[in-house]
């Protein structure tokens, strides 16, 4: 079904639900100021998502387990814009980095600029 649920570590899930754990699509705000918008398997993000954090930085793509995990696009504050894939977190493969106007791109190997595109 769908409903809402404040949690007592300060969390508060508004979305759909499957034997009382977010599951499917749902919203949660953070008490960290953080806010995940996207898919939930058992209790975990899991699926499509976009997580917005508290420093202004943005991403989108793929979750596992709670953890980004895929085909990803990370959005810093700055205006750089990487495109990545990841392995529970961690940048893994080749990628590419945008500079913030989008005219120069570099190529990325396990999340380290290596060289101009």
């Amino acid at each position: 079904g769908k409903g809402a649920m404040n949690y007592s570590n300060g969390c508060r899930y508004v979305g759909q639900f499957l034997h009382d754990k977010r599951h499917g699509f749902g919203k949660c705000w953070y008490p960290n100021g953080c806010i995940y918008v996207g898919y939930w398997v058992n209790g975990k993000r899991d699926g499509l998502g976009k997580m917005l954090y508290l420093s202004g930085d943005i991403y989108e793509g793929e979750w596992m387990g709670d953890q980004r995990h895929g085909v990803g696009v990370y959005y810093c504050t700055d205006g750089v814009a990487e495109v990545c894939r990841y392995d529970r977190h961690d940048v893994v493969g080749e990628g590419v980095q945008f500079s913030p106007c989008r005219s120069m791109a570099n190529r990325l190997v396990d999340g380290r600029c290596v060289s101009r595109m």
